[in-house]
């Protein structure tokens, strides 16, 4: 072999070994180069996923226990028996002029029920309609009643714009009880009533005209059916 072909054999084989290392440089570089972060044969642990706690689940609400039956009536009162008293009351009438002053009077064979009322009460303001309805409602049964509403306003004035401002087929007429202090006492006395009573007040007359019942504070639409038992009752 001459000396240049022992050099060129030397370089050939240089350049193989060089070759070879530097293949296995890229493919030691590769899990590096493709962002692996570990070797092949290195363990590997998972992260648990760690799974939301579930929402609060809101409170059902409560279901109001169905309220009981009113026992109407169950009382007499201490005046039973007692008439409505010959004081006239003067009459209001909505956008009008007040009426002279006159005694509630039923058509025969009627019940009376006189409601106590104000215009600054809520419940009286409230319970008006349902005691309207309810009088329409008895007409043609066989114990009809009739309804004299009567205010127990200090001023005149609060009463009568209450009744102004009501609806054709709401309250448009009451009686008033008046601003004399001795008078109204007396009055309200007549029933065993105190001259400031929490309103409304319900007073009910027989056909006869005598008192057979005080109920204090406002009716609902459940104590209707006790009303018409009460009246068939005719106590």
């Amino acid at each position: 072999m001459t000396l240049r072909s022992t050099a060129l054999a030397v370089t050939l084989a240089c350049a193989a070994a060089l070759s070879l290392a530097a293949c296995d440089e890229k493919k030691d570089a590769v899990p590096a180069a493709a962002g692996e972060g570990r070797r092949s044969d290195a363990v590997t642990t998972s992260k648990p996923t760690v799974q939301p706690a579930p929402a609060a689940k809101a409170p059902e609400p409560h279901a109001e226990a169905p309220r009981a039956p009113r026992a109407f009536c169950n009382e007499a009162p201490a005046a039973k028996g007692t008439k409505l008293p010959a004081t006239k009351l003067l009459q209001l009438v909505g956008d009008g002029k007040p009426l002279a002053a006159a005694r509630p009077t039923p058509p025969a064979k009627h019940w009376t029920w006189v409601n106590l009322w104000a215009a600054w009460c809520g419940p009286c303001r409230e319970e008006i309609p349902r005691l309207k309805r309810w009088e329409k409602e008895l007409a043609g049964s066989s114990t009809p009643i009739a309804i004299a509403f009567l205010s127990l306003d200090d001023d005149e004035r609060q009463a009568q714009k209450f009744l102004d401002a009501q609806p054709p087929n709401g309250l448009r007429r009451s009686f008033w009880i008046g601003e004399n202090e001795k008078e109204r006492a007396a009055w309200l006395a007549t029933f065993g009533l105190k001259e400031s009573p929490n309103l409304p007040v319900q007073l009910l007359f027989n056909p006869a005209g005598e008192l057979a019942c005080i109920v204090g504070g406002a009716v609902d639409d459940g104590d209707f059916e006790a009303v018409k038992k009460y009246l068939a009752a005719g106590r």
